[in-house]
């Protein structure tokens, strides 16, 4: 099958000095060879499809099922490493901030054991009253 644009062009013959009257040309796509449509084999490197390429991959399903399966799985590993990248960062900093948060509730227990021990210096021993419970 066969998909050819069909293009109508009418053809100028220079005017009335010609015996030749205006006529229209039918051409296929591939058959139209003209300065303004630069053709497809000059520029291989252009990363435009050409308009002839059919939209229907023309390989076989098994192929694409193979292509798609290792597509599938390269994303996956890449998935993976970034999932295990975020992981690793999160364990780290974890770790950091509880050896921030230790080492600030010690230094906090060791000023609260000088601001009690230099407290209780200040104050004198108190004296305790000896209640004495009458027999009932």
């Amino acid at each position: 099958m066969n998909d050819t644009e069909v293009i109508v062009a009418p053809v100028q013959t220079g005017g009335a000095d010609h015996d030749v009257p205006d006529q229209a040309v039918q051409t296929g796509a591939s058959d139209v060879m003209s300065d303004d449509v630069p053709d497809s084999s000059e520029d291989e490197s252009s990363d435009e499809v050409p308009k002839d390429t059919p939209a229907v991959d023309d390989r076989p399903p098994a192929v694409l099922r193979l292509e798609r399966a290792q597509r599938l799985k390269r994303e996956g590993e890449i998935a993976r490493a970034e999932h295990d990248a975020a992981a690793i960062a999160t364990d780290q900093k974890t770790a950091r901030l509880k050896a921030l948060r230790l080492e600030r509730e010690a230094a906090d227990r060791i000023v609260a054991a000088k601001e009690a021990a230099a407290k209780a210096e200040l104050k004198p021993a108190a004296k305790r009253k000896r209640v004495v419970k009458a027999p009932a």
